[in-house]
């Protein structure tokens, strides 16, 4: 009995120890309507839980960067379930003032959406619940272009004649 109450005890001292960071990636975004003035994204956070055991998410506050300018700042609040050694979408709508607008549209017209995602940061922490205790990760995105491998020049391999 005692063994087992030392034990215990060793596992509240020290269970912040054995509590391996989320890792929090940003894995869509995406216009999601222009409203009142306004331009609302969709941003689809993708929270990995690398540990053994479920935790809660209780709480993402953000800021959004847009060409070096903060844009948006916001808390998503919620008790979201995070199983163990697996992923979780949470989605995050940002509405970004009217100041943008002109600029997001006309690169949105010109198909330039990777201008866009290239030029978009975020920044933020997470609060993750364990056995009744939160614990904050900070995190932060910025947009990666996907490099393709670069493709073998074809010879001509026609005869002349």
């Amino acid at each position: 009995m005692k063994k087992t109450i030392i034990f215990l005890i060793f596992l509240f001292i020290f269970n912040g120890c054995l509590i391996e960071e989320p890792k929090i990636d940003i894995a869509d975004i995406r216009l999601d309507g222009i409203s009142e003035g306004k331009i609302n994204l969709k941003l689809l956070l993708n929270v990995y839980n690398p540990n053994s055991f479920d935790a809660k998410l209780r709480y993402i506050e953000y800021n959004f960067y847009y060409d070096k300018n903060l844009f948006s700042s916001g808390i998503w609040e919620g008790d979201e379930r995070l199983n163990a050694n697996s992923s979780t979408n949470i989605p995050i709508t940002i509405s970004l003032e009217e100041g943008i607008i002109i600029k997001f549209v006309s690169l949105l017209f010109k198909g330039k959406t990777q201008e866009i995602q290239s030029k978009i940061y975020i920044e933020g922490k997470a609060v993750v619940n364990k056995y009744g205790k939160n614990f904050t990760y900070n995190f932060k995105w910025k947009y990666k272009e996907k490099k393709e491998a670069p493709q073998e020049k074809k010879l001509d391999t026609e005869p002349i004649h």
